[in-house]
């Protein structure tokens, strides 16, 4: 009989459990037979894979060099298949710590990796790009705790991708992470996109006093404001007081003042009726986007001695969005001429961004506004709240041949036509 652990070869190479009769063990490899044959001329049992190659090369029968074997061959013996692949064998798993036995023929099955039960052969992760191969018994653990690839859900605001760009790149940016206040007010879990409106009404920020305007320089964590203003009631009067007196100018002297300066500011006006204004440039765009302020133009006016106003760009868009786009909006201004002009003005105003690019497919926006005469700088309205994402903005379309975000510029230009 065969001893139980078998040398390699053509044959099985099994580890079987107890002896194994000589006559299912092949001549040639002395390995328990694979698809087991006879020669026909000496009646012995053989590899398939061992008695082929001999008759074909040698000619001859590879046991009892038999030269008229390569006339008669071998038979293939399906009773010796059938007693082989009964044969009972231990999984070729066993140093890995598998305890499986069972008949030949089920060993294949039992070590599929798909759908076989042995826990022990090496697998591949099925998740594209991982790459990672381990043990069987590892894979569950691996899909649900390990696989950088693996499905999974931001748990704050429910973006689904795979771990590594959920948990790495989308982490450190995800606006429903909650963040601690950074004045240090109590709160602790505000969302990140929430951040700046807390801020806004924070009792732990640090606010001006409201008599700022009259003078009063101190400025104090929200919550110890209300102390301040009843403790300085009478530092405040007095604040006002020199307020009061110091307005009391002639109104002959005001005029001159406010004279000269719209005079001033007429005099770098630019004038955009009926033609584009000259280029109006933003530039450090992307240090003022983070800043999340508005741009202002300098002072336009409709045509000389006309009406006059600026256009304000938002460029995290008005408050409120999303900050995904940028918005632009237009302001009248106190003019020296307004007592001249009439009111309310209308016009037709034609604003472009300008595309870097080539001098044409520019982005335009026209809007017809009706503003009032303003004793001040006053809001007339929007050309548009989501004029362009910041995403259009800053790429190059090759299609159509734009990009208006270039060396970290952006231009803009208004042309104004009155009604």
């Amino acid at each position: 009989a065969m001893s139980s652990r078998s040398r390699r070869g053509p044959g099985y190479q099994c580890e079987f459990v107890g002896s194994v009769p000589e006559d299912l063990v092949c001549e040639v490899c002395k390995h328990v037979a694979r698809e087991a044959h006879i020669t026909s001329c000496c009646g012995k049992t053989v590899c398939e894979g061992c008695i082929t190659p001999a008759l074909e090369d040698q000619k001859q029968c590879p046991v009892c060099a038999c030269k008229t074997a390569s006339l008669y061959g071998s038979v293939s013996s399906s009773e010796r298949r059938h007693s082989i692949l009964s044969l009972e064998v231990l999984c070729t798993m066993k140093d890995r710590g598998c305890e499986w036995t069972g008949k030949l023929k089920d060993l294949e099955a039992h070590l599929d990796v798909n759908t076989g039960d042995c826990e022990y052969v090496d697998v591949e992760c099925p998740n594209e790009s991982c790459n990672e191969r381990f043990q069987k018994y590892d894979l569950s653990s691996h899909l649900s705790y390990y696989c950088p690839k693996r499905e999974h859900t931001c748990q704050f605001c429910g973006l689904k991708g795979s771990y590594s760009l959920v948990h790495s790149n989308h982490g450190p940016q995800c606006q429903s992470y909650p963040v601690p206040c950074p004045n240090a007010c109590g709160e602790q879990s505000i969302a990140r996109g929430s951040l700046s409106d807390h801020l806004l009404e924070c009792s732990g920020g640090e606010v001006e006093c409201e008599f700022s305007y009259a003078g009063c320089k101190v400025k104090l964590p929200r919550q110890g404001m209300e102390t301040h203003m009843k403790d300085s009631a009478r530092h405040h009067l007095s604040l006002l007081s020199a307020k009061i007196k110091a307005m009391k100018e002639s109104q002959e002297e005001r005029q001159k003042r406010n004279t000269a300066t719209i005079q001033e500011l007429q005099k770098h006006a630019q004038i955009c009726s009926s033609h584009f204004s000259p280029s109006l440039q933003i530039s450090r765009f992307a240090d003022r986007r983070r800043a999340g302020g508005c741009w202002v133009s300098p002072p336009l006016v409709t045509h000389p001695g006309g009406y006059a106003f600026h256009i304000v760009v938002h460029l995290r868009g008005r408050k409120g969005s999303d900050g995904s786009h940028i918005a632009v909006s237009m302001d009248s201004l106190k003019g020296e001429f307004d007592t001249q002009l009439l009111w309310p003005a209308i016009a037709t105003v034609t604003l472009q961004l300008l595309n870097q690019e080539v001098d044409q497919k520019h982005f335009s926006v026209i809007k017809r506004f009706t503003w009032p005469r303003p004793s001040k700088t006053t809001h007339v309205g929007f050309f548009s709240e989501r004029l362009i994402s910041h995403g259009e903005l800053s790429e190059f379309n090759p299609d159509n041949q734009t990009r208006y975000l270039l060396n970290d510029i952006v231009y803009f230009r208004v042309k104004v036509e009155m009604d």
